[in-house]
Order: structure tokens, then sequence, then C-alpha cells
């Protein structure tokens, strides 16, 4: 990774000295390190069921008594031992003792890939990278124990210092100390672009190599923002540089056709050929070159094709990173899905801040053209894509309106629609009875049918989970991580997902997930199986206060622990958020997805949706409130919230179409 001019900045450059480079190497196999640790700690017991049990009894009464004392039970004491040995038969089960093994196997495999390409690039070997690994372990038991005597010693002035101190990142990506942070901001974040580049290298970019950068980034002491900023400018970058791959071979093509010569016409065809599989040579470099040369100021071409390898002039590497470009999650791919689960389409939003003018795709989106011939959006594609699943549909704009919220500037956000026709007839017949007053005897109602529309909703959502869970495997995505998040039956969509991934041991594909308000039970088995499919987070969402939900799952089923409306416990991993000052209604979780989002720490949520998704809340909410002492047909009622929403949203699109057009160009 020597740059190609004196003047230009690599990888070398950035860590001149052989300490710097095993430096770097070091922070890699750390980090590393740390995602092994959360992968060990899904398979192990809690620490709540981990620390010692302490019988409650009173000294004093035994020092007054001398008499033979009546055994007493300390029911809680009890009740711990019994959820530590039931936790333990869960996690020493065959099913979950195969998915932990299959995950080390995985992880294991990931991460010879990852240190290897690591130490290669640098130009350092993996004994110094031990060595540097053992001294630095001794150094940090050597600090640990001084830290430990400073708390004896002040145990209160410790205390007040680490609650004054703040980190940029979350905890949950976990900094390893290393001297790589005395560098200047400047040369950290170009060296974090840099890591960023080698993993691509490596011609994928699964959900652990994204998790493994969160960490070397807190460890650089770099915001979450500046990750973000580096992975837009890449995809950028490689999606221009393949654009431009595919036209001058396509130029190529047209001039052999119209060549005389027939020695020509062979060169040419060679040359063109050569071009359009994406052979690395002398024509893919220099036009790789031009592409990112757009977008990387700050690192020099030779690193850049140097670090990606032989994704740097392979446009059908390109294609397979991207899922060809995009076009697999919403071409020709999906339609074999159809066939098993109805109306089965991942629908693409486009109405972020890249281009107020762009509107959602149709429902009715046709399959797009092959990546050959097909123009590519490089502003559009990114290295990450976020799945929202809506649950409880009221109006037609429920599949794809909750989604707006996601930041398209960081990712790359679908909304998946499943059988809207039926989930049409369940709303007509469920919540359009709720609406029209009738709780609780309309639940009464149709909870003693046993085809009622929540229970088909359930069965239908399981089998949606399996179809997307085989659309992932599959690669539809492309080589890139996924994040899910679903509310009501659609996060049951993601439960049945996850558990499909689980029992068919794919890792590496779900970056994070977000479960709000589902119908789903909160045991702690079927979460582990979730947890150890999932490379970064897992939230769970619940609302006390809500009672639909709690009537209508425990009706249509014998479980009783329903998730989306208690914490998930004894799963390491797991986090739980109680949005009860949010939600006092299942149907009231549609409307506050953005802020849920934003309180549980997403990062890529767009605060103007959010704002716009608050207005539409009170809108509707005044009209329920004039509506309601009338007694309005369920449809008629319906319509009124589609209209308010489809005017608030309108509204705030001039508004913003007019601020874009009002701006100096």
């Amino acid at each position: 990774n020597e740059p190609s001019s004196p003047g230009e900045t690599s990888l070398t450059s950035l860590l001149p000295t052989p300490a710097h480079r095993v430096e770097c190497a070091l922070v890699m196999l750390l980090c590393t390190d740390e995602l092994r640790k959360s992968v060990t700690a899904t398979f192990e017991l809690s620490e709540e069921l981990q620390a010692p049990v302490q019988s409650q009894s009173s000294g004093s009464e035994d020092l007054i008594s001398f008499g033979t004392p009546k055994p007493e039970i300390d029911r809680s004491t009890y009740a711990k031992k019994q959820d530590r040995f039931i936790r333990k038969q869960e996690l020493d089960t065959p099913e979950i003792q195969a998915l932990k093994k299959a995950s080390f196997a995985y992880f294991d495999t990931w991460r010879g890939k990852v240190l290897k390409r690591t130490c290669d690039a640098l130009n350092v070997r993996a004994d110094s990278v031990r060595l540097a690994r053992k001294q630095h372990a001794a150094k940090v038991a050597t600090i640990e124990k001084q830290r430990q005597h400073d708390d004896l010693v002040d145990w209160a002035r410790t205390n007040t210092e680490d609650d004054s101190k703040t980190t940029e990142l979350p905890s949950r990506y976990k900094a390893v100390p290393t001297t790589l942070i005395r560098l200047e901001k400047e040369k950290r974040a170009l060296l974090l672009q840099c890591l960023v580049l080698l993993l691509l290298s490596l011609e994928t970019y699964p959900a652990h190599s994204r998790i493994l950068l969160l960490h070397i980034s807190s460890s650089l002491q770099l915001p979450i923002s500046t990750l973000v900023e580096h992975e837009s400018k890449i995809a950028h970058g490689l999606l221009e540089a393949a654009t431009q791959m595919s036209g001058e071979a396509s130029r190529k093509a047209v001039a052999a056709e119209n060549a005389t010569t027939s020695k020509w016409k062979i060169g040419l065809a060679t040359v063109a050929g050569a071009a359009l599989i994406g052979v690395t040579g002398g024509l893919a470099a220099p036009l790789l070159a031009a592409g990112l040369g757009t977008v990387f100021t700050g690192l020099g071409l030779g690193a850049v094709t140097g670090l990606l390898g032989a994704l740097a002039g392979n446009t059908l590497l390109i294609a397979g990173l991207f899922g060809a470009y995009g076009g697999n999650m919403t071409g020709k791919m999906m339609e074999r899905y159809e066939k098993e689960v109805e109306d089965f389409k991942f629908l693409p939003i486009r109405c972020g801040r890249d281009d107020p003018k762009e509107k959602h795709q149709p429902l009715d989106s046709t399959p797009q053209r092959p990546p050959a011939v097909r123009t590519i959006s490089s502003q559009r594609h990114k290295l990450r894509v976020t799945i929202g699943i809506s649950g409880s549909l009221t109006t037609e704009l429920d599949t794809i309106a909750p989604w707006s919220v996601l930041d398209s500037t960081s990712l790359e956000p679908f909304a998946l629609r499943w059988e809207y026709a039926k989930w049409e007839i369940a709303r007509r017949t469920l919540f359009g009875a709720l609406a029209a007053g009738l709780w609780p005897l309309g639940l009464l109602k149709i909870a003693r049918v046993v085809d009622n529309p929540f229970s088909v909703a359930r069965v239908r959502a399981d089998m949606a989970g399996k179809v997307l869970a085989d659309a992932l495997i599959s690669k539809c995505q492309g080589e890139r991580p996924v994040t899910l998040v679903g509310f009501s039956v659609g996060s049951r969509v993601i439960y049945s997902c996850l558990l499909e991934l689980a029992a068919r041991q794919s890792f590496g594909l779900i970056e994070n997930v977000v479960l709000i308000g589902s119908p789903v039970p909160s045991d702690s088995a079927p979460w582990t199986k979730i947890r150890g499919v999932v490379s970064g987070r897992v939230i769970n969402v619940y609302s006390t206060e809500d009672y639909i939900l709690g009537f209508l799952y425990r009706a249509s089923s014998a479980q009783f622990d329903v998730a989306g409306l208690q914490p998930v416990v004894d799963v390491n991993g797991v986090e739980n958020f109680d949005v009860s000052d949010l939600v006092n209604g299942h149907t009231k979780y549609r409307y506050v997805v953005g802020r849920i989002l934003q309180r549980v720490g997403i990062e890529d949520v767009d605060g103007e949706e959010v704002e716009k998704e608050i207005a539409i809340l009170r809108a509707i909410e005044m009209e329920e409130a004039t509506d309601e002492e009338g007694s309005t047909a369920n449809n008629d009622a319906q319509v009124n919230v589609e209209d308010i929403e489809r005017d608030i949203r309108a509204r705030v699109g001039e508004e913003r179409r007019g601020r874009v057009e009002e701006r100096p160009r």
C-alpha cells in the first residue's frame, strides 16, 4: 500500500514506523476479542443469575432464641435458584449448543480472514502482534490492580470523577486503549477510512465487520458520524467507478463492431470483454481511479486501489456487494417469494433528504433492468440496508409512511409489504371494531372465533418471516449488513425470520434488530437464538399500557408472557426499553416509530421526519377527540385518518420544496 506518488497519503504514510503498524494490527485484534466476548456472553448465564444467592437470616433472633428456630423459606432465593437451574438447562440443550458451535466457527473464520488481511496490508508479522498482545495484557493487569488500590484509598473521589466522565460513543462499543489516539484527528479519520477499505477488500461487508469498525471508531475517539461519512463516500465512489467501467465497456464494444480491420476487431473485442466482465487490468484501474478520485480527497488513488484489492477493478464484485446495485430487492428475484407469501415486496423509501422532490417508489414497481445496462444511482445506494416492517395497517400509507423517519443519507431503507389485502380485511374486522367503541364486547366476540383476524395475522407473519429469512440468505441485499425494524405483527415477521436464520445457522447477515410492541413470547430460549444470529444490538420495545395486545395475544395463545408488554430477562445482550409514556394503545406505535428509534439510540433517524410524525399524531388525536361523541362508521373514521396524514405530508413536503428552491445556486 505504498503511495503512487510521493505527495499522496497512504496507510504507510499514516503509520510511518513499524511500531505504529503493529499497534494498528493490535487494535484490530483486541476489538475482535471484544466481539468474541459478546458471542460468548450470548450462551452464558446473565449477571443476575450468576450473582451469588444469599439467604436472609436474622442473626439477632438466633442470639435471643435458645430453642430450635423454625425453618423459614426465602421465596426470592428459591425462585432465583430455580430460574438459574432452568436457564442452565436451556443453554445445555443440543439445539442451543449446536448454534453456539456454529456461531464460533463462523466468527473465528471471519476473524482469521480480517487479521490476515490486516497483517498483509500493514506488512507486519503475526508473531509481532501476538507479542504486543501479551505486553498489552500485562500492562492492563497492572493498571487494573493500581486502579483497585486507588478505589480503596479514595472511593468517594474516584466515584465522583467517574460520574463526570462523558464519551461520544455508547459504552456498548467498548474502546480498547491504544497509543494511536496521539495522532491528529484528521490522521485518525483517514486511518479509519483505510480500515473500511481494507475490510471491503474481503469482497463482503458482513455485520461483524460493521460492528468491528464501531469498536475501532470508539478506540480512536472518533464519533459514529465519521464512520457513516466514510461509508457513504466509499459507496458513492465504488458505484461511480462501476458506472464508468460499464460505460467504457459499452463504448469499446460499439467501437469493436464498427472497426474495419478484423485484427483490431479481435483486439478491441478482447479489451471490451475484459472490462465488461470486470477483470482487473490496465483499463479497469484508471477508470476506478477516475471514479474514486471524485470522493476520496484525503487518500491517494494508489492507496485506495491497493487497499480495495480485487474489488478495485471488478464490476461483478461491486454488483455483488450492492445486490446487483439494489435491483435484487426490487426485481425479478422477488417474484419467486410472492408465490409463497402473497404481495411480498421490498419497497424503496426514496423521500429522504437526498432529493426532496423524489417520492416513494410506487407500490407496483416494475423489475429493474440488469446491472450491465441499468443506470446506477451512486447517491441512493449505501453500504448498509434497513428494512422496516409495519404491523397494524389502518391505511394504505402504513406500509411505507412509518419508515420515512429512516435517514437515507446514511443507509438504504426499504419497507416490506406482505399480504396487504389480508391485513385490510383484518383491519376492518378488528381495529375498526375498536375504533367504533366495541371494546371490550367486540374483542370478546372476536376472540371466540378460532380463526380470528389476529390469529390469522400471526400465522401469516410467521410464514412471511421464513420467506424473509430465505431472501436474506439468498443475498437479495448483496453483501451488506441488514437492520430489521418492525412494530406490532410486523415485529413478529422479524421474530420468525431470526428464528429461521438460527435454525439454518446463518450468521453475519443482521446488524441490529428493533422489535416494537411485539406479539411474541418473552421466553429466554428463543431470544437466545435471536441474539446468536444478530451481530449488533437486539432491542425489545414494550409498553405496559398496551391492553389490546395483551388481550388479543393471550386470547389466541396459551402463553402469558408477551415481549410487547414486558422486558425479556436472563438473556445477555437483549436491551429492553419501556415506552409506556409514549404508547397507551396498540395502534399508537405506528405514529411514534421515529421517537422510539431516537430513544433507543438508533443514529440513522431523520429529525425533520420525526417532527412531521409528531404533527400527524397530534392532528389525528384532535380529530378523534372531536368525533368521539358521534357514532361514525368505521370506514369513515379511517378515511379521516388517511386524509389527515396525506394533507400534513403534502403540506410539509411543499414547505420543504419551497426552502430548497429558495436556496441560492
